[in-house]
């Protein structure tokens, strides 16, 4: 969902208030066991894999965006916040069945860049961006909370994109990712070709 509350003007940007609610949809993680794997004995491998997180989320969020022609500034800073959700078994070991809650480590991100329109069709743009997770919980059934080791992060990123507008109905969108922290990726590149009916 997305309400636009400010209208650009001289001094002040354009700005999109944001709140998105994700669901506990698919399998959730909590409770798939570990089997040695048969083709190492020294490692042990997911019987099957999770389709979801199991909680509840809620992603309040702001975009601004600022024209200084031929340049666009643009902002966004949003927060996720993940429910706390009890669980039949949170345990991995096999023959185990351990009942208890989950508490999944918020996160936030930020980021700011600008674009440039490089013709009628063309347009560049740089930008950087962070996402930083909060360490998740575990608690079993009559237990104290315990931090899931290696659950936080911090990935940041440098950005180049591109829009090219290759008709009336189809874009190209070629977008480099240069991970900037060690939890991020050396790079990702996507091309997507958004297409309008």
């Amino acid at each position: 969902m997305a309400y636009k509350f400010l209208d650009e003007s001289e001094f002040w940007p354009d700005a999109v208030a944001t709140l998105r609610v994700k669901a506990p949809t698919g399998k959730d993680p909590f409770g798939i066991k570990l089997v040695r794997s048969s083709a190492n004995n020294n490692l042990y491998v997911p019987e099957s894999l999770p389709t979801g997180n199991g909680v509840w989320s809620v992603t309040p969020g702001i975009s601004l965006v600022k024209t200084f022609d031929p340049a666009v500034l643009f902002g966004t800073l949003a927060y996720t916040h993940n429910l706390e959700e009890s669980f039949d078994d949170i345990s991995s070991t096999v023959g185990s069945k351990t009942p208890g809650k989950v508490r999944l480590g918020d996160s936030f991100q930020i980021g700011a860049g600008v674009a440039f329109a490089l013709n009628e069709k063309m347009s560049m743009s740089f930008s950087v961006s962070d996402l930083v997770q909060r360490k998740s919980k575990l608690k079993q059934d009559g237990g104290d909370w315990q931090s899931v080791v290696s659950s936080d992060a911090n990935a940041g990123y440098f950005n180049v994109g591109m829009t090219i507008a290759a008709s009336d109905n189809l874009t190209i969108v070629p977008n480099l990712s240069i991970g900037m922290t060690e939890d991020a990726p050396a790079f990702t590149f996507s091309l997507k070709f958004p297409y309008y009916f």
